[in-house]
């Protein structure tokens, strides 16, 4: 990369390439070596396909300051397990995380929106979406087994999941009852993410008649 270009710049070390603020993530080596990957402090976006399709890498630690990842951006990653996305995540756009091997998704209390199909066929057993999102795209969390939604007013579409977990007259309670396929168990007011898996294991025993 010609130092001089007035668009965009890379990392020197690691040739990742940035935008010429050096805020956004553009692009990182799909047959880059290793398996480790720690986001520069300066980052606060990451963009479309930025990552999408990597096998090398197992773990991406995110920093403080990131706000948005756009489309497709972490989309056919089979490596990664697990992400915990920092306390300034405001945007997650459309197939942000599809088609991957999440079985851990832990999203932070600054997330206000989530795309359509951002995190569909990853298969997790449970998702908690906190209290601060407004809006939650059409097959967002496909093919997940629980989701919980802690903001009785979110727009929410339509989700192919098993069991949503949300506070009674919710418009998560209205998606199940529209839908008619999906089962709606009751939050009580106060209960945290925390509670999710005592929720999870009480209706384990009632499908089991215990």
């Amino acid at each position: 990369m010609n130092e001089t270009n007035g668009y965009f710049s890379h990392d020197t070390t690691d040739f990742v390439l940035f935008d010429k603020s050096q805020n956004k993530l553009i692009q990182y080596p799909l047959k880059k070596e290793g398996d480790k990957y720690t986001l520069p402090t300066h980052t606060t976006e990451i963009d479309e396909y930025a990552f999408h399709g990597n096998a090398q890498l197992h773990y991406i630690t995110f920093n403080e300051k990131l706000k948005t990842i756009k489309e497709y951006s972490f989309g056919q990653m089979a490596d990664i397990r697990t992400i915990t996305l920092p306390e300034s995540i405001e945007t997650i756009e459309a197939n942000a995380f599809a088609g991957g091997e999440l079985k851990a998704i832990n999203l932070p209390s600054t997330l206000k929106y989530i795309g359509e199909c951002a995190f569909e066929y990853n298969y997790a057993t449970y998702i908690a979406v906190p209290e601060g999102v407004e809006y939650i795209g059409e097959n967002a969390f496909d093919d997940s087994k629980y989701l919980a939604v802690f903001n009785p007013v979110c727009e929410i579409g339509y989700q192919y999941v098993e069991i949503i977990i949300g506070y009674a007259g919710s418009t998560a309670q209205e998606l199940c009852e529209a839908d008619g396929d999906i089962t709606f168990l009751p939050l009580d007011e106060g209960h945290s993410h925390f509670y999710i898996p005592t929720v999870l294991e009480e209706a384990t025993c009632r499908q089991k008649g215990k």
